[in-house]
C-alpha cells in the first residue's frame, strides 16, 4: 500500500431529508475530534488495574468558513429562513420649499409607531423623528416634513422599507440547533519523498469521505466583525448515535470511506473463499449458488462483484456453473468448480460439487 496523507480543509454537503441544502467550499478549517472516556477497573490486593470501562464516546467536528452564509445561523439555532423581510434603508434627500422632502423608496411601519424615520444633515448624528404621509403638510406617503428646514438643505434619511429578495432568520430565545446530514470530503495524497508531505511534489490520489447521518449543531456561533479583518463563520456540533439497521443494539456516528482514483477492489485482495465449499446438490438436475467473499490484506471480507470473477467448472459433463455463480447439476458425479479474478492471476477458490443419482 502507497504511503499517503490527507491535505487541505474539506468542502462539506449538509443535508435534511432528500435536499442537498447548503455546501460549505471555502473552509479554513475543518477538523474531527473523536473521544471517549476510560474508567480503570481495578481489585484485589494492590487495586491491581484488571481492564478498563470505556463510556460517553463523542464525535465532534468543527468547521470555519471564511464566507458568511445565512444558512449557518439558521443552523445553529434551528430556524427557518424566511424571503422577504423589513430592512433599514438610508438615502440622502434634498429639501423642497417648505421644508418638504420625499424618498425614493416606500417607507413600511415600524413596530407599533406607524410610518416614520430620522433625519439628520450630513456629518451630524443629531436625528430627528420623522412621519411619512403627514397629513396636510405631506400628503404623499413618501413624503415628510423637517421643522426649520430650508429649500435646498441636505438631510440624510433612515426608514424601514421592505424588500421582497432579502431573506432573514427569527432566533427564538429558547432554540434547539438543527440536525443534518453531513459529509466531508477531503484530498488524499501520494506522499513524496520518506518523510515528505508536500503538495507541491506529491500526486492526488483519492479522495476521503465521512458520513455523518446525524449531525447536530452545538448552538453556539461567535461572529466577530473588526475594523481591519474578515469576519469567519466558526461553526461546531456533534455526531449524534444513528441506530444500526441490523438487530444489533450498537449504532453509529460516522462512516469514513477512503476512495482512491483508478483503483479495483481487488488491488488488496489475496484469496477468495466460497461458503460451504462442499455443495450437494438436492437433485441430479438440481442447483446450487455459490457465495464467494474476497479476502483483503487488511479489513474485512467482502462480497465482491460476480461480473469480475471467473466460474470455471472442472465437468461440464457433471454440472455446468453461471457467469452468477448458480450450479447446474447435469448427471451423477462430482467435479470442481474454480471461481478466479478475472484481471489478477493467481487468485482462486474452488468447491467440491457432488451431484446425486436420479432419483
Amino acid at each position: 500500500m502507497s504511503r499517503q496523507f490527507l491535505a487541505g480543509a474539506a468542502t462539506v454537503d449538509m443535508l435534511v431529508g432528500d435536499q442537498l441544502i447548503a455546501t460549505a467550499n471555502t473552509l479554513l478549517d475543518s477538523s474531527i475530534t473523536i473521544g471517549s472516556t476510560a474508567e480503570d477497573v481495578r481489585g484485589g490486593q494492590g487495586a491491581k488495574l484488571l481492564g478498563k470501562y470505556y463510556h460517553t464516546s463523542t464525535f465532534d467536528i468543527n468547521l470555519t468558513d471564511v464566507l458568511f452564509k445565512l444558512e449557518y445561523f439558521a443552523f445553529q439555532t434551528g430556524s427557518v429562513i424566511q424571503q422577504i423581510a423589513d430592512v433599514f434603508t438610508s438615502e440622502q434627500v434634498t429639501l423642497g420649499a417648505g421644508g418638504t422632502g420625499a424618498i425614493t423608496g416606500t417607507p413600511a411601519v415600524y413596530q407599533s409607531y406607524g410610518t416614520i424615520g430620522w433625519a439628520a444633515k450630513p456629518g451630524s448624528d443629531a436625528y430627528q423623528k420623522i412621519v411619512f404621509g403627514d397629513g396636510a403638510r405631506a400628503v404623499d406617503p413618501k413624503s415628510f416634513v423637517i421643522e426649520g428646514g430650508k429649500e435646498g438643505d441636505i438631510y440624510c434619511v433612515k426608514y424601514i422599507s421592505t424588500d421582497n429578495a432579502a431573506r432573514q432568520i427569527t432566533i427564538s430565545s429558547a432554540f434547539i440547533p438543527s440536525e443534518v446530514t453531513l459529509v466531508m470530503t477531503a484530498n488524499l495524497y501520494r506522499a513524496g519523498g520518506r518523510g515528505e508531505n508536500d503538495v507541491n511534489n506529491s500526486s492526488k490520489i483519492g479522495v476521503v469521505q465521512v458520513l455523518v447521518p446525524r449531525f447536530q449543531f452545538n448552538g453556539s456561533m461567535e461572529l466577530s466583525m473588526t475594523s481591519t479583518g474578515v469576519a469567519n463563520s466558526p461553526i461546531a456540533g456533534s455526531a449524534l448515535d444513528n441506530p444500526s439497521a441490523d438487530c444489533s443494539d450498537g449504532g453509529y456516528y460516522a462512516i469514513i470511506t477512503e476512495q482512491l482514483s483508478g483503483a479495483s477492489w481487488y488491488d488488496n485482495v489475496f484469496a477468495l473463499a466460497i461458503e460451504d465449499s462442499d455443495v450437494e446438490l438436492p437433485t441430479t438436475t438440481g442447483t446450487a449458488t455459490l457465495s464467494v467473499y474476497a479476502l483483503p490484506l487488511n479489513g474485512a471480507a467482502f462480497k465482491p462483484p460476480y461480473e469480475d470473477l471467473t466460474f470455471t467448472s472442472a465437468a461440464d459433463g457433471t454440472a455446468t456453473v453461471s457467469q452468477e455463480g448458480v450450479v447446474t447439476g447435469v448427471a451423477e458425479g462430482n467435479t470442481t468448480v474454480t471461481v478466479s479474478i478475472k484481471n489478477k492471476a493467481g487468485v482462486e477458490a474452488i468447491a467440491n460439487i457432488t451431484v446425486p443419482a436420479a432419483g
